[in-house]
């Protein structure tokens, strides 16, 4: 009986303590204007560019803690591949100052991240007892202007459908565009796919003409133009015109199944005007024979 009620015992005491550990952890989610950014030139804005200097303002509740170490983490919601949360100081090291009750600085270089504007900076500050997170969003990663596409393709097309494609730099690149100057296919300006280190963009039914384009790289605050491209739309085969009519509208569903080519070829009125003269071309060719018998 005695060790029952010592497990029981034992069991409230083990419970308490987990509640009290847990109440010991206080946490806070504050707005954009809690964390503020300071560049090289010492100008306090919202973009991260070279050294850094991040600023937090700690709530009046939790001030005077004695906070130990930080943690800093940033990430991209989604403009940039750095969407894992990304460890920007090392918190062993305790590379921050605390030159107010309520104010913690932390210094880092933006280089490693992307380009991007969408990116979130958490503080996790900690003391013997207690972690602190403070949260801003919407910061600017502006380590440069992005660098132009290169490898602009194709050159020639033969069949209407056309993969434009070009190379592009990920570490200041967020999107891409692919922009016509003279002819278009359909618009002046795409919004082409870009991943990592590529941009493309497919078009169908594009009509038989000389295209003259280029590339525009954005990091989200830059962008860069890249040299133009000719790309020449040249269908040679009966296929390939086939399947640019359809795209284009140019060719009709007969019954559901059949497509017959509208616009160019022969036109039924001209079908019927040249069976009828073959028919009377081999009618009189059968009587003049018949005659010479």
């Amino acid at each position: 009986m005695m060790r029952c009620k010592n497990k029981v015992l034992l069991s409230i005491l083990f419970g308490v303590l987990l509640i009290s550990m847990f109440s010991l952890v206080s946490s806070a989610d504050l707005t954009t204007g809690d964390v503020t950014l300071c560049n090289r030139e010492k100008i306090c804005d919202s973009y991260l560019n070279g050294n850094v200097t991040v600023n937090i303002s700690i709530p009046t509740s939790f001030r005077d803690q004695n906070w130990s170490s930080v943690n800093v983490y940033i990430y991209s919601t989604g403009a940039t591949a750095n969407t894992s949360v990304f460890l920007i100081n090392d918190s062993s090291v305790k590379g921050f100052t605390q030159n107010y009750s309520d104010n913690i600085s932390v210094t880092f270089n933006s280089a490693p991240l992307e380009d991007g504007n969408d990116y979130t900076i958490i503080f996790n500050l900690w003391n013997s007892t207690k972690h602190l997170n403070i949260t801003g969003t919407g910061y600017v990663v502006d380590n440069g202007e992005p660098t132009a596409s290169t490898s602009l393709l194709p050159v020639l097309d033969t069949d209407g459908t056309v993969n434009f494609s070009a190379t592009t730099t990920n570490s200041d690149t967020t999107g891409c565009y692919i922009n016509f100057s003279n002819y278009n296919p359909g618009k002046n300006s795409y919004n082409a796919t870009y991943y990592t280190t590529s941009c493309s963009l497919q078009l169908t039914g594009v009509s038989e003409l000389s295209y003259i384009w280029f590339v525009t790289t954005s990091d989200g605050s830059n962008s860069t133009r890249s040299a133009i491209q000719t790309t020449s739309v040249d269908i040679k085969t009966s296929a390939g015109k086939a399947t640019q009519y359809i795209a284009t509208g140019q060719a009709k569903s007969e019954g559901g199944a059949t497509y017959s080519i509208a616009g160019e070829g022969i036109s039924p009125t001209t079908g019927w005007i040249i069976g009828i003269l073959i028919f009377f071309a081999l009618l009189i060719g059968t009587i003049i024979f018949i005659k010479r018998k």
